[in-house]
């Protein structure tokens, strides 16, 4: 739900976003990308374990970072070098090597990212009971579009790479199927519908997710958010909710 090879190439800072709440901080002023201001995993927890996933997750925040401004430079992914693209990130060579065995496993571990932050998003409206009001599902997808923009660079790095990469390509359908798995669950008890249909319109409504959101929301200023946000919600809330003919 969310992920298009076709989003639009605007350089953001949403993974950095992302690490600092993460980690409870403060990101700086502006959004700006600023290495030296991630914090210290060994300032944040105690334990080898821990320390080593919260490094992982600020290298790969600082990776994304540099990918994104690499391709506002015109500088595809697939054409940058890992020394290219840890000389844009301000990280050694032997540190990428130390949690990601190439780009491939770079972005393999972005896709569990991605998919983890997403599916977590989308309980805002995967969560709500089935008398739900289509008010209180303008107020979900607004928390999606809003949790889909800040991390546009790292979705757009995923679908693109599953258009030539295998892998990529393997990891990117198992999250979609994921999403229409959870969204299912959603139309059974929003409709009552029966197994197959319910997954049928979940598929639907995924794909419309992903294609709309790449198209429209990553780019989309904050009153054109919440205008997309009232226009999902009344066309999904209509569709599971409202009588034929009503």
């Amino acid at each position: 739900m969310g992920l298009s090879a076709d989003a639009p190439r605007r350089p953001q800072s949403e993974s950095l976003d992302s690490l600092f709440a993460l980690v409870g901080t403060a990101a700086p002023p502006g959004g700006q990308r600023a290495p030296g201001n991630v914090p210290r995993v060994t300032e944040l927890v105690d334990g080898p374990t821990e320390r080593a996933s919260l490094e992982r997750a600020r290298l790969r925040a600082l990776l994304v970072d540099a990918a994104g401004h690499s391709e506002a430079d015109g500088r595809p992914f697939a054409d940058l070098s890992v020394g290219a693209l840890v000389a844009t990130a301000g990280i050694s060579r032997s540190s990428f090597y130390k949690y990601f065995h190439d780009k491939q496993g770079f972005l393999l571990a972005v896709a569990d990212d991605v998919e983890e932050q997403f599916l977590a998003a989308a309980r805002a409206w995967l969560d709500l009971p089935a008398a739900a009001t289509r008010e209180e599902y303008a107020e979900a997808f607004g928390a999606i579009f809003a949790a889909y923009r800040q991390r546009a660079t790292a979705i757009r790095l995923v679908t693109d790479a599953a258009a030539y990469d295998d892998a990529v390509a393997e990891r990117f359908g198992r999250m979609m199927d994921r999403f229409v798995d959870a969204i299912a669950h959603h139309v059974a008890v929003a409709t009552h519908a029966s197994e197959e249909l319910s997954r049928d319109l979940a598929t639907w409504i995924t794909w419309m997710l992903e294609l709309g959101q790449a198209h429209l929301i990553a780019d989309a200023a904050p009153d054109e958010q919440a205008v997309h946000a009232e226009t999902v919600a009344t066309l999904t809330w209509k569709m599971l909710h409202q009588e034929p003919g009503a």
